[in-house]
């Protein structure tokens, strides 16, 4: 997948509420602001594409049931990959952490990219523990998938219940 659908903005949310939101071309929140509890993560996505598919494959993949948004199982390619000081959590084959990607990460602090299949969320060094905290975080029954509509695009999250 091409680094031109990397998510305009990464959003780590905390149990106390806060949102913390991670733009490339902005200022990045500091790693110590990071360093709570964390409930959830959002990824933007201005894909068309979602608007038709939605996140159907990716909800069968990790055994969301019929009653609600929560999660039964991870995924078999579900893992945690790792390249040059850069961590990353990911399901799939085609979202890597390839060259352009570190480069990347190592600008923005986290960042992300997903479509109706598959996501990846990538660390830099100073932040390679929000991946730890989202591997923490993510455990059947205890976490769901959200898509949610926005005026200028969708919002996957994943958070804890």
């Amino acid at each position: 997948m091409e680094i031109r659908f990397l998510s305009p903005e990464t959003t780590l949310i905390m149990e106390n509420g806060k949102q913390l939101t991670f733009k490339l071309e902005e200022k990045k929140p500091s790693p110590k602001e990071c360093n709570e509890i964390l409930k959830g993560i959002s990824l933007k996505s201005t894909l068309g594409a979602i608007k038709f598919l939605g996140i159907r494959i990716m909800e069968e993949r990790f055994g969301v049931n019929e009653k609600g948004l929560e999660i039964n199982k991870l995924p078999k390619d579900f893992e945690v990959v790792e390249s040059q000081g850069v961590k990353a959590i990911r399901t799939g084959g085609y979202m890597c952490l390839d060259n352009e990607m570190i480069d990347v990460t190592n600008k923005a602090g986290i960042v992300g990219m997903w479509d109706f299949e598959e996501f990846i969320i990538c660390a830099s060094k100073e932040y390679s523990f929000v991946i730890d905290a989202i591997l923490e975080m993510i455990k059947p029954e205890k976490t769901r998938l959200d898509l949610e509509k926005l005026s200028d695009g969708f919002r996957f999250t994943i958070y804890s219940i």
